[in-house]
């Protein structure tokens, strides 16, 4: 199940604006094709992009983020430069988009659930600390996920040198 920030792949093809920013900002691994374009509309119609815009200031450079929101439907960004500023993790042509998203589903399956939980609760809930609060709250997430029966299942398996089996326990 998916919920606020659970999202760990998604694909963008064709265009992005407004609400579609939920998706980019709130998932770890974002592909998109090679013709995929950014931009955001809402201050053409006088409205603030509001979550869209207070999130990305965040955790994507500040100008290119401004130049994007203020420009509107004036410019688009490319999949090439949102690939540069790490709005996007990846560009593959768009006949490999769903290629390439299988591949990384597929291999984000077989980790850990509780420790792929337990990585994205430290990254998005650290960006909205200071690194002191965000380092004191990733250790004591890293402490409590050593009481999971997953935690030792990955500790044999890496000893014993097979697959481990996840419970998701």
């Amino acid at each position: 199940a998916f919920g606020f920030r659970d999202i760990t792949c998604g694909t963008i093809n064709g265009m992005t604006c407004a609400a579609g920013f939920y998706f980019v900002q709130d998932a770890a691994i974002t592909i998109a094709s090679e013709n995929a374009t950014f931009f955001d509309p809402h201050v053409d119609i006088g409205f603030v992009a509001g979550r869209s815009l207070a999130a990305m200031s965040h955790m994507f450079p500040v100008g290119p983020v401004l130049r994007m929101f203020l420009m509107g439907r004036s410019e688009r960004m490319t999949a090439k430069r949102a690939y540069e500023i790490g709005l996007v993790t990846e560009v593959v042509p768009l006949p490999q988009l769903r290629t390439r998203a299988t591949e990384i589903a597929e291999i984000l399956a077989k980790k850990a659930p509780l420790g792929t939980r337990a990585t994205l609760e430290c990254v998005w809930n650290g960006l909205n600390m200071g690194i002191d609060a965000a380092i004191q709250q990733a250790e004591y997430i890293s402490l409590n996920q050593r009481r999971f029966q997953d935690f030792n299942e990955g500790i044999r398996a890496f000893v014993e040198k097979r697959e481990p089996k996840w419970r998701g326990k």
